[in-house]
């Protein structure tokens, strides 16, 4: 069972590397620690809110089930016996952190999913990052550089696509919770 839920897993991967590679051949993604994920909590912790304890398991479950690892290594075999161009950039280039708008980097918690740069505007986190990895400088990935003017210059064409997508994303919530609705008649 579990050799063919791993053969199904793999047969999806593949199928979404070969979506994405549709869309360009140049991918950077963040050197995540795929790992860590899977660790249990060292200490009891206390939800504030609530008072009860927390959990100590970690993600591993999900990480086995999902095993985004994997789909990254097959997303990067790919795109390299393409001739694309796949870049691993370090969690220190703090892509969801940087704002450009004021060149500062602003720690946020990993609960936070819509942040305000210092013009301003709020953008949704993970679209931010994104934005801010296609900016990146890619001769030294080691360090936080990134090109301020292309930023500049993008910026309007990021915040029109970000409302769009944000558009299409609730239109289809609408509408998957409107074939439900006629779903629980039944």
């Amino acid at each position: 069972m579990r050799r063919k839920q791993a053969a199904i897993r793999k047969q999806q991967h593949i199928e979404r590397a070969n979506e994405l590679l549709k869309e360009g051949d140049t991918f950077i993604v963040e050197n995540n620690p795929v790992k860590a994920w899977v660790r249990k909590a060292k200490e009891t912790k206390v939800d504030e809110k609530t008072g009860k304890i927390r959990p100590k398991r970690g993600s591993g479950r999900s990480v086995g089930n999902h095993a985004p690892a994997m789909f990254v290594d097959i997303l990067e075999n790919k795109v390299k016996s393409l001739g694309g161009r796949f870049e691993r950039v370090e969690t220190q280039n703090a892509a969801s952190r940087f704002d450009f708008t004021d060149e500062s980097f602003t720690e946020h918690d990993r609960s936070v999913r819509a942040i305000t740069l210092s013009n301003g505007d709020t953008h949704q986190r993970d679209m931010l990052a994104a934005f801010n990895l296609q900016h990146l400088k890619l001769e030294d990935t080691k360090t936080k550089q990134y090109d301020i003017e292309a930023m500049a210059a993008d910026y309007d064409r990021f915040c029109q696509l970000e409302r769009e997508e944000i558009m299409r994303y609730k239109n289809k919530k609408k509408k998957d919770d409107r074939s439900t609705i006629g779903a629980e008649k039944l």
